[in-house]
């Protein structure tokens, strides 16, 4: 039998609690203690009636709950349990889900990693939660290809910083209203490219006018890096709700983003995959650019009968047109400067 100075992972606990081998310390159900302490005292792992995985997050006698999340394969209460004749409150977050249990088992370790670091328990099972939003509710349409995500999440992000800036900075999104750039104001235009592989210099580039300036104005290109994670930092719900809650019309900056092909940013379609930034650079479109625009064909048009052009650019090619930080930095200050 386990003794109540063993800890244990979430597997390996949930396998101790099945096999009948585990403490209850007198809580009226089979538990074992992890090594995770909170202010209001150990997490502790169970099971449910037919070996569901559990996790027991103590609440403080005060502490407030609010909705976690609505997830079909998420049952979250909170429970009162009896401890020596002490009533004690646990969140009791149980998966229902069989077939979700390794990514449950992910969903609590990250619980308690935040938890480790200092967060109360209810706020980090809210913020890891909904990071793994995706990953809990139960699956329906395959959605959006991952392509078209990650480029959501790299113009939303972009977004984010110029909001950072200017709460009218959603006006600088264009690209999703029909301009020829994701975001322009005045006589700045600046596109977003983003790959999923780490190293990958190569960009898809659609239409001949994609990388021309508009008259008389300057054009920029950023190349996002985004790796795919499960729990990552940035997700198309995570990216919209922290613009939509800063900016000053949140009304018309949700149809921006329906404009975008995303009508429900918190949807499980499009919340599936979670990325990271790995890498970033930023170019300055110029002559010495790799580019095909109306000036590189006969005529300054595609021939009759062709429509549709799209074409690859290694960007290792364009390293004479890379730009640092600090001019990263005054493109996106004079695309909202103006608004």
């Amino acid at each position: 039998m386990s003794s109540e100075g063993q800890t244990y992972g979430a597997a390996d606990g949930w396998t101790i609690l099945r096999a009948g081998d585990a403490s209850s310390i007198n809580l009226g159900i089979p538990t074992v203690r992890t090594e995770v302490i909170s202010s209001a005292g150990t997490v502790r792992l169970a099971v449910g009636p037919n070996g569901e995985p559990r996790v027991l997050l103590p609440l403080g006698e005060r502490e407030t709950v609010r909705t976690i999340i609505e997830a079909l394969s998420l049952r979250i209460v909170v429970a009162d349990l009896m401890q020596a004749g002490k009533q004690l409150r646990f969140l009791d977050i149980m998966c229902t889900a069989k077939h979700l249990e390794s990514a449950f088992a992910d969903v609590v370790e990250a619980i308690f990693s935040r938890v480790d670091q200092g967060l109360p328990c209810v706020e980090a099972a809210w913020t890891t939660l909904e990071d793994f939003r995706s990953l809990l509710l139960v699956q329906g349409d395959a959605g959006p290809a991952i392509e078209r995500v990650a480029g959501l999440a790299g113009e939303l992000l972009i977004l984010n910083r110029l909001i950072d800036r200017s709460p009218a900075a959603w006006q600088a999104w264009r690209g999703p209203a029909g301009d020829r750039h994701d975001f322009r104001s005045g006589s700045t235009s600046l596109e977003v490219k983003t790959t999923l592989k780490q190293g990958k210099s190569t960009i898809v580039v659609h239409g001949l006018d994609q990388l021309e300036p508009n008259k008389g104005g300057r054009l920029y290109l950023s190349h996002l890096t985004l790796e795919p994670s499960a729990g990552g930092l940035l997700s198309i719900g995570a990216l919209a709700h922290r613009a939509l809650s800063r900016v000053d019309n949140p009304s018309q900056l949700q149809a921006t983003i329906a404009g975008a092909g995303c009508e429900d940013p918190g949807s499980v379609q499009w919340n599936r995959q979670q990325f990271n930034l790995e890498a970033e650079t930023f170019y300055e479109i110029s002559d010495e650019f790799p580019r095909l625009i109306p000036a590189s064909l006969i005529g300054g048009q595609a021939p009759v009968g062709v429509s549709a052009v799209a074409y690859n650019v290694d960007l290792a090619t364009a390293s004479s047109c890379l730009r640092d930080q600090v001019r990263q930095r005054s493109i996106e200050d004079e695309l909202v400067k103006c608004l």
